[in-house]
């Protein structure tokens, strides 16, 4: 099954940080995602609210795809989080997992072949990748 390590990075101030988040990886897949339902795992990310940063961590819950898109659209940076889409009605697997790992990159595999062709097309710095995601540090 295909895989792939998105990595964009661009020159801040204080560094080189990713120069996309999550909520650019379901753009880029659209409508797929909002008839999803979506478990989250290990996710740790800054949301900003009423003007303020704030930590927000959690192991577990379940979305819809527009709760996801809504959540993605609020958070300011997706630092960890294991994101795995299933339609309704599915087998057990999934058919999209998105991995945010560290800050540093996000992993991506798909069942569907065209959702990493298009991600590839989005992305600058892109690399295939075999075996296992990484797993979230959160």
């Amino acid at each position: 099954m295909p895989s792939i390590r998105i990595q964009d990075k661009k020159q801040g101030t204080s560094g080189r940080f990713l120069s996309f988040d999550l909520k650019d990886i379901l753009a880029v897949i659209s409508e797929p995602i909002l008839k999803s339902k979506w478990r989250c795992t290990k996710v740790w990310c800054i949301r900003v609210i009423d003007g303020e940063p704030m930590s927000f961590r959690d192991k577990r819950f379940k979305l819809s795809g527009e709760e996801l898109k809504d959540f993605a659209s609020k958070a300011a940076q997706v630092i960890d989080g294991r994101f795995e889409a299933k339609t309704e009605g599915a087998a057990k697997n999934p058919w999209l997992v998105i991995v945010a790992f560290d800050s540093t990159f996000y992993e991506v595999w798909s069942s569907k072949s065209w959702v990493i062709e298009k991600l590839k097309d989005r992305f600058d710095d892109v690399i295939d990748v075999s075996g296992d995601l990484t797993e979230p540090v959160g």
